[in-house]
Parts: C-alpha cells; sequence; structure tokens
C-alpha cells in the first residue's frame, strides 16, 4: 500500500441531528462548507443512499467521484473518493 494519510476532524453544531445529517449526506452541498470546492454535482437518481454517486470538482482543477458505500440514516456515511491525483475512504459519523 502507498502512503496514508488519516484525518480526523470533529465539528459542533446546534441543531439536531437528522437536520445535520441530512444535509450533509446531500453532498452536492459540499461547496456551502469546503472553501476547496468549486462545484458538486449529484450523478445518480433517486433516494440518497448506498451506490449514490457524486462529482465533486475541485478549485485546484481537479475532479473527485465520490460513491456510497455505506448509510445508516442519522448516523453515518462511508464513501469511496476516486481522482487522478488520489484514493480514500470517507467517513462521516
Amino acid at each position: 500500500m502507498g502512503n496514508q494519510v488519516t484525518l480526523d476532524e470533529t465539528i459542533t453544531v446546534n441543531r439536531p441531528l437528522h437536520e445535520v445529517f441530512a444535509y450533509i449526506s446531500d453532498f452536492p452541498r459540499i461547496e456551502e462548507w469546503d472553501p476547496g470546492v468549486a462545484r458538486g454535482t449529484r450523478l445518480t437518481e433517486g433516494a440518497l443512499g448506498v451506490g449514490s454517486e457524486f462529482k465533486i470538482d475541485m478549485k485546484a482543477g481537479y475532479s473527485l467521484r465520490y460513491t456510497v458505500l455505506e448509510w445508516e440514516t442519522d448516523q453515518r456515511l462511508l464513501m469511496s473518493v476516486d481522482s487522478k491525483v488520489f484514493t480514500a475512504r470517507e467517513e462521516i459519523q
């Protein structure tokens, strides 16, 4: 395996959990809370959940493709991230 980097961040907000999870899991909205993102686009139709895919265009000039691997409503979101620059797993709890 190549170089592995782990990033662990915590954000505390004064909102009900179901509202926060609904906002964060609507991943094309990432441009509203990540200053490095130029645009987010949903690539699949239907309810958000396992199999949902997103294209995230970064201000740095490359794109990321996110695929939801695991989904626990109001609790956890696990996604694979693929790009020409790197691959990753991203988990939001």
